[in-house]
């Protein structure tokens, strides 16, 4: 009971760090300049660039296992979500 508990917590703890993470790249976007599209804005969530001048973003997945890649689709999928 006790190990079922200790797992439980720290499930939620890794939800909610991760959650946190995002929450605060995504409040880190920059605002100005052309990384104004959804993407430019989910590389920039998951610890990716933006060229403020040119608009180019990218990304990168040195660990797939770390899950940026799933975490970029999943920003990219409730982007288009809130546009319906």
């Amino acid at each position: 009971m006790v190990r079922k508990t200790a797992i439980t917590i720290t499930a939620v703890t890794i939800v909610l760090v991760g959650l946190s993470s995002v929450m605060s790249a995504a409040s880190a976007a920059p605002t100005a300049g052309k990384c104004t599209s959804l993407q430019a804005r989910c590389a920039i969530a998951v610890g990716g660039r933006c060229n403020l001048k040119t608009g180019r973003w990218r990304y990168r997945c040195s660990n797939v296992a770390a899950g940026c890649v799933a975490r970029f689709n999943d920003c990219i999928a409730r982007g288009l979500a809130r546009r319906d």
